[in-house]
């Protein structure tokens, strides 16, 4: 059911090429000790800038079309803040297999400026998190991680939590370390992600092997810096094999314009 690492699936975007033999457990290692040398946040922050894509697809028309969008939340605990996205330019994605690269431009164009009041933003975790593994624990189940979850439980919980908070080095070391005691998380190698940054990865697949979700970690800081989902059984949209969506963290400042 998989389809091999590298291997394009016609009318989508290119696999990232992976290289090297490594494990979760050196993944995570060598993310320790990056965390311990970068420089992130002091505390956890409200605020969270996301580069994104997805695929507009048009099922009759046999259409798609990649959609990359920037975003900048940002919220209270009092439900209230302000969401800022910004169209990317759309593109073929027959254009974008040549490349691993994804071709992320901003049109400059704001899509949403959505101004929340008070209750509007809903969160399951309004605290500023701690950060021990207790901690983690706490706020991914708060997310809805299981108890005695698989990785790819741990997974989906801190991709979620990662949308709604920019977290410290030290609270990514925890969620990388509950990712490897988790099992079930297969290491890639290395590779360059959709933005040009260095990172290692580790697929994680989901109980019912449709998908598969990569989560990417940045060589140079440690951090968790992305995640993306490919399909692993065909269905009526989509080919095995195809990738449908990006999500990246820790993007600076200026690319969300």
């Amino acid at each position: 059911m998989f389809s091999p690492q590298g291997a394009a699936v016609a009318g989508m975007p290119s696999p990232l090429d992976f290289e090297g033999a490594t494990t979760v457990a050196q993944v995570v290692d060598d993310a320790e000790t990056a965390l311990a040398g970068s420089t992130g946040p002091a505390a956890p922050e409200r605020t969270v800038r996301t580069a994104f894509w997805g695929f507009s697809v048009e099922v009759e028309a046999k259409v798609s079309k990649v959609v990359p969008q920037l975003s900048t939340l940002t919220w209270e605990p009092d439900g209230s803040g302000r969401m800022t996205i910004i169209a990317g330019v759309p593109y073929d994605p027959e254009d974008a297999v040549a490349s691993n690269a994804a071709e992320v431009t901003s049109s400059g164009e704001v899509v949403t400026d959505l101004v929340m009041a008070p209750g509007d933003f809903y969160t399951p975790w309004t605290e500023v998190p701690g950060e021990t593994r207790q901690d983690m624990i706490a706020i991914l189940r708060a997310f809805g991680m299981p108890e005695n979850p698989t990785a790819y439980d741990v997974e989906l919980a801190f991709t979620s939590v990662l949308d709604q908070w920019t977290l410290t080095n030290a609270q990514h070391r925890e969620l990388l370390g509950l990712l490897e005691e988790a099992q079930g998380g297969e290491a890639l190698g290395v590779t360059k992600d959709r933005l040009g940054r260095d990172v290692s990865g580790v697929r994680v697949v989901s109980p019912d092997g449709a998908a598969s979700d990569l989560i990417l970690v940045s060589r140079d800081t440690g951090r968790i810096v992305g995640v993306e989902r490919t399909v692993l059984i065909a269905d009526e949209v989509y080919a095995a094999g195809s990738i449908i969506s990006y999500r990246m963290w820790d993007i600076d400042e200026e690319a969300i314009r």
